[in-house]
């Protein structure tokens, strides 16, 4: 089963009940499943107003060694369908990022991505090795398509280098005649990213991006309780920066802006679609109840299948089954066996399919959400 058909078929099934079947039968015939999110280090490079990660030093504590990776991939890769080596920091801060990215695709993993700034990309001869490997996707965090946003809203990044670097991987991959890796931009929903639509498709275009993704605009706006954060070995990180976020919420737009905004979209999707491009956003969140919180509703929760094809996995071994519930915490894959892991794993499962995680997100997931 190729990773078009997986998708379509899981979000065919209505009910995740039945999607907890159909992934238990493909588990049973051991059929790669699995979607692996895994960090190499806890560093980052540069500062963003919405984000609470700041820049720090490279030192081996902060690694997860190329020694330990290998024996990971060896544990892990017979069920892998996806395997992401990031998930909530800079991937490249990891020495000799490219060693790894090779290791993982010796091991034959359907599907390898990873999310990064870009700001690195062009060490240790990173571009070449992405296309030569035919890395799937590089899905790269992208806010703000001229020099003065991008420069005040990742602050520490520089818009000329990662434009530099863009252009350098646009040009091996046509010298390598290569459509891999798909390029896939990361971009926040904030007022500076939404507008002149003409200019985020010129950018699309001239440096063959494709896909544009916008992302939902979260923020910390109260520290995360203690107890939570010491269970999933999380610092205690500096809220966002308040008055720049603000400034850039898209709920201060006016309805007739929002509007306007909407039917830009509609119309350069169908321009980029004709070009095998598209731009991937959230509609329901332009909706000005939304972003008001005018429609908020008390949550409520009925099942979740996640946790039968989900494995998030920090730098130090430590995995879950969820990125947000601190008792989704299976062990460590470096010193707990696989069959202790998956007698907490089946709890958990049992605990999140009767909708008793306590977790307050989305149910019926699709594949494009956590994809």
């Amino acid at each position: 089963m190729n990773l078009k058909t997986f998708k379509y078929s899981y979000d065919l099934l209505s009910s995740d009940k039945i999607r907890t079947s159909f992934l238990k039968i493909m588990e049973t015939f051991n059929i790669p499943k699995d979607i692996v999110r895994l960090d190499t280090n806890d560093l980052c490079n540069i500062e963003c107003i919405f984000c609470s990660n700041k820049p720090q030093k490279c030192t081996p504590d902060h690694l997860m060694s190329f020694q330990k990776f290998k024996v990971l991939i060896d544990k892990i890769h017979k069920t892998t369908r996806m395997l992401y080596l990031s998930c909530s920091y800079e991937p490249l801060m990891t020495p000799n990022f490219g060693e790894y990215i090779a290791y993982a695709k010796s091991k034959g993993i359907p599907f390898i991505s990873f999310a990064t700034n870009a700001l690195l990309l062009d060490k240790n001869n990173l571009i070449h090795q992405l296309v030569n490997h035919q890395i799937n996707e590089l899905i790269i965090s992208f806010n703000g398509f001229n020099r003065a946003d991008y420069n005040r809203i990742m602050f520490r990044s520089s818009y000329d280098k990662v434009i530099k670097n863009l252009q350098e991987l646009k040009e091996y991959k046509e010298i390598r005649g290569s459509t891999f890796p798909k390029i896939r931009l990361n971009t926040i929903l904030l007022k500076s990213n939404i507008v002149n639509f003409d200019k985020i498709v010129k950018f699309i275009v001239d440096y063959n991006i494709d896909t544009v993704q916008y992302r939902p605009l979260i923020t910390r706006d109260t520290p995360e309780p203690a107890a939570n954060r010491e269970k999933m070995n999380t610092l205690e990180q500096p809220q966002n920066n308040p008055d720049e976020v603000n400034r850039e919420k898209i709920s201060n737009f006016s309805e007739e802006e929002l509007e306007y905004i909407l039917k830009d979209i509609n119309s350069y999707s169908k321009k980029l679609s004709e070009l095998g491009k598209r731009i991937i956003i959230p509609i329901d969140l332009l909706n000005k109840n939304k972003l008001t919180g005018r429609d908020k509703q008390p949550g409520s929760k009925t099942s979740c299948c996640i946790p039968f094809f989900c494995y998030w996995i920090n730098y130090r071994g430590k995995v879950s089954v969820c990125c947000s519930d601190a008792d989704s915490i299976i062990g460590n894959i470096f010193t707990d066996t696989m069959e202790k892991m998956k007698e907490k794993r089946n709890t958990f499962r049992k605990k999140a399919l009767s909708g008793k995680c306590g977790m307050n997100c989305s149910t019926n997931i699709d594949s494009s959400t956590i994809i």
